[in-house]
């Protein structure tokens, strides 16, 4: 136990960081600047650019950051901050600048350009910092990302895998973000949540180029960009335009039964298809992955649910870390933002009601402080360790949330989870937890915690 203060006061510091953003903070007044370089590199004829982010002392461990979908890319304002963050808790982050992400398209190709970002990242490191080396991604770019990490090239070098908010079953995507429509588990009951229709009009600009017919893609471009502005926009005038392709796409848009939507999904036209095809998850053998994967989603997210992310972590043999967060939507709400939220969101900060908050931080100060385990080892921690880093009293997770402004982003909660458990990871602490972080108890777990604590 006597590296746990030191840990614990360290992830006290990051997460006031990223709340911070570009503020001040205790964790850029303990630690050098890091350096932000645009690079350029090229990997096996391939040339691609990004920002590499040096911390001022000694890289522990590598990351590479993929942006989100987003027009600013990797110069989205929270983006870069939170690469700093992360530097300043010595990785080694590389940002790649991926052009289909800042077009608003999320394609399997991308998948090369991360792939190809971990190998100039390996390059890139010195070699006494040679650490673990993972990937994060955020909401549609963890599937290209997760396509990445099977790659064979990649597959024995990666470490860990970071994913927030992201997907398994795009068919289920699909259903939901048009019907709303949702199963807990695969032949489960459906479930119904209104959805955000934000999701069906960035679907409708992401396949814009996959049209052959240029008066569909003016129409339908248009639509979307009326929807996006105002939900209630009047289209009628564009319906009226559409060619056969463009009415195959709105046909899925309008409809409310899930289980038509395969049949509407194979009616699209050949290109769309096919993209859905290639970046279907459930279709690939996320068995083979060698990474241990992070995973993150917010039990309201109406874009994505929630039950993707424990797909995902299902299919991969038990090697993941899940967190289901109460009362958080999804990451990427808005075409403009990163990781964005809205601004009406009064509890993601002050959690203080249910106590998810506190858990979270008294859980990842155990999984900082006790650093015996093997990596992928089965044994269970006990509570007397829980209660040995709680003694420790380093700081009030409680009081550091309700000092937060109300209405902050959806990063400054969702990348406390993933930065405490990347922390796990790479600096090779080996603890991993699969698990649903609630103010409930967690009925599956046989924990005598509210969530299960599996090294």
């Amino acid at each position: 136990m006597g590296c746990a203060a030191p840990r614990a006061l360290e992830a006290a510091r990051v997460l006031g960081d990223i709340a911070a953003v570009d503020g001040p903070s205790d964790l850029k007044a303990a630690t050098p600047t890091p350096s932000r370089t645009p690079v350029a590199y090229e990997i096996a004829g391939r040339a691609h650019d990004g920002d590499l982010y040096r911390p001022g002392e000694a890289a522990r461990a590598a990351i590479v950051l993929v942006p989100g979908v987003a027009e600013t890319g990797k110069d989205d304002r929270r983006l870069v901050a939170f690469a700093k963050t992360l530097a300043r808790a010595r990785f080694l982050v590389l940002v790649p600048d991926i052009g289909a992400l800042r077009a608003l398209k999320v394609r399997a190709a991308d998948a090369r350009e991360i792939a190809d970002a971990v190998a100039y990242l390996a390059t890139a490191r010195r070699p006494e910092n040679a650490g673990p080396i993972g990937i994060a991604a955020i909401s549609y770019a963890v599937g290209p990302a997760l396509i990445a990490a099977l790659e064979p090239d990649l597959r024995e070098r990666l470490d860990f895998f970071v994913g927030i908010g992201g997907y398994h079953d795009i068919e289920a995507v699909v259903t939901f973000f048009t019907t709303g429509y949702y199963r807990d588990a695969p032949g489960g009951a459906w479930r119904h949540r209104a959805p955000n229709d934000y999701g069906k009009w960035v679907f409708v600009k992401s396949n814009l180029d996959l049209l052959r017919d240029a008066a569909d893609r003016a129409a339908l471009g248009e639509m979307a960009r009326r929807k996006l502005i105002r939900r209630d926009a009047d289209v009628a005038d564009l319906t009226a335009r559409l060619g056969a392709e463009g009415r195959a796409i709105l046909a899925l848009l309008e409809n409310a039964d899930p289980e038509r939507v395969a049949g509407l999904i194979a009616g699209l036209p050949d290109g769309v298809r096919a993209e859905i095809a290639a970046l279907d998850l459930s279709a690939r053998d996320l068995g083979a992955l060698d990474a241990w994967l992070i995973l993150v989603h917010g039990v309201e997210d109406d874009i994505i649910p929630a039950s993707e992310s424990r797909a995902l972590a299902a299919a991969v043999d038990g090697r993941a870390d899940l967190f289901l967060v109460d009362g958080f939507g999804h990451v990427g709400a808005e075409p403009h933002q990163c990781v964005a939220l809205g601004e009406d969101a009064p509890h993601l900060v002050s959690v203080d009601d249910n106590h998810a908050s506190d858990r979270l931080v008294d859980h990842f100060f155990e999984h900082l402080a006790h650093g015996s385990a093997q990596r992928h080892g089965q044994r269970r921690l006990g509570r007397e360790y829980l209660n040995l880093v709680l003694e420790q009293s380093l700081f009030d997770g409680r009081q550091r949330h309700g000092e937060a402004q109300v209405g902050e982003r959806l990063l400054t909660i969702v990348a406390d989870v993933s930065t405490f458990q990347v922390f796990g990871s790479a600096r090779g602490t080996g603890n991993h937890v699969t698990s649903q972080v609630s103010p409930e108890w967690n009925s599956a777990s046989k924990s005598p915690l509210p969530f299960s604590l599996v090294a």
